[in-house]
């Protein structure tokens, strides 16, 4: 149902009725029970997800991740992997398309930092792709993965952005490692006013979804079209990150979105797609995908780590005059969606409480660690932690209940 200022429309119904009549049509809603249209599929085990699919001629695929923080991969030898009776193919770091994308793209011409590729040469954590292993059955090709051997060139690596501050691994990419943004004001002065400084750290949190990551990919190479199935978030966006990662025009790519067993934010970039888009097109057949939850966990993305220093400006009445945030966040071994994501943080300051002046600066760092990404409330729960942890501290120092503090400088 949508409401307007000048009546109410129902989807259903299609016609515009009076305002003073607008309780009798809310009550054929409010507190009805309306389920999820697959509710009673899922229950009943009849859902089919995406790692339930089977097409004809399906192959299916593992992947082979680095073992080292940070390194240059020097020699691949897959020989026995393909000696494997039920190998199709291995594809690798030295045999795919070296083009580097972002896997947070959503859109066309989307601003983004592009260093990411479907396998590297160059790895910066462990769990980056290295190669991956098509055969018959995905025992066969986790069989082959054990059986090819990498040697590697080590590098420094850092797992903490404090340590990135120090210019530990500035070559981690050509672009830097240390990437800031936002702008300096003056702060508030006048007599009378109490500072209050707090430092908020909040850890790298997985999405533990009870659906790991999965994705089959089908090629037509006689009509020259791709077909991904996958739980998603945006199926545009994996239409456009594919269509330029493999310079296809995108009328000819069809995502899908299968049924989705949980994504909390850890489905809205895409990490699998492009691995097996890249095997169906090499061999012409459909192709599976499926990450156990230890590939899931270990290279995938999960929820940023952050550090707030935050200094808030009160009155002694309790009238909060300014808030000061600087916001260390840690990307991980690639940007994904983390310069978005801390600019979006500041965007969340003003939803609670009103104030006059705020500085808000920004440094996104790069480790040798899992990616960074977006997780259930897109950076509403960082910023509120944050700055509900200094309104209690201040009201500590105030020596004001922390329910009063907060109502009066309520929005």
């Amino acid at each position: 149902m949508i409401l307007y200022y000048t009546g109410i429309y129902t989807k259903k119904e299609n016609n515009k009725i009076g305002i003073d009549n607008y309780k009798e049509v809310c009550m054929r809603y409010i507190g009805k029970s309306y389920p999820i249209h697959d509710a009673g599929s899922k229950a009943a085990g009849r859902a089919v997800y995406a790692g339930d699919m089977e097409l004809k001629g399906m192959l299916h695929m593992a992947l082979l991740f680095s073992t080292i923080p940070h390194g240059i991969v020097k020699h691949l030898d897959c020989s026995k992997a393909l000696a494997l009776p039920g190998v199709v193919d291995v594809i690798h770091c030295f045999n795919t398309t070296e083009k580097e994308y972002n896997q947070y793209q959503t859109q066309f011409g989307q601003d983004l930092v592009h260093t990411a590729r479907i396998f590297n040469s160059h790895v910066r954590y462990v769990g980056d792709r290295i190669a991956g292993v098509i055969a018959e059955t995905e025992a066969i090709a986790r069989k082959a993965v054990s059986l090819i051997e990498v040697e590697y060139e080590e590098m420094a690596y850092s797992l903490d952005m404090f340590d990135t501050l120090t210019g530990k691994i500035d070559g981690i990419h050509e672009t830097g490692a240390v990437f800031e943004g936002g702008e300096h004001v003056t702060k508030p002065e006048g007599e009378g006013l109490v500072e209050i400084h707090t430092a908020t750290d909040l850890s790298r949190i997985n999405h533990i979804c009870m659906e790991t990551h999965a994705c089959v990919a089908d090629y037509d190479r006689y009509g020259d079209e791709l077909t991904v199935y996958s739980p998603n978030q945006t199926v545009y966006g994996i239409r456009t990150i594919l269509g330029d990662i493999f310079e296809m025009d995108y009328n000819r790519i069809r995502v899908i979105k299968t049924t989705m067993g949980g994504s909390f934010g850890g489905k809205q970039e895409w990490v699998l797609e492009p691995v097996a888009a890249a095997a169906a097109l090499r061999t012409g057949r459909p192709v599976k995908l499926v990450f156990n939850r230890s590939e899931t966990m270990v290279s995938t993305y999960s929820r940023a780590p952050m550090h707030f220093d935050a200094d808030f400006v009160f009155s002694e009445d309790g009238t909060l005059k300014g808030v000061d945030c600087d916001l260390l966040l840690d990307a991980g071994a690639y940007l994904g969606n983390s310069l978005n994501y801390a600019r979006t943080v500041a965007h969340k300051l003003f939803r609670g409480y009103k104030y006059p002046y705020c500085r808000f600066h920004s440094r996104v760092a790069l480790t040798n660690t899992i990616i960074g990404g977006a997780f259930r409330g897109w950076t509403s729960p960082e910023a509120t932690i944050m700055f509900e942890h200094n309104m209690n501290m201040a009201a500590r120092k105030l020596k004001m209940d922390p329910v009063d503090l907060r109502i009066k400088n309520v929005m």
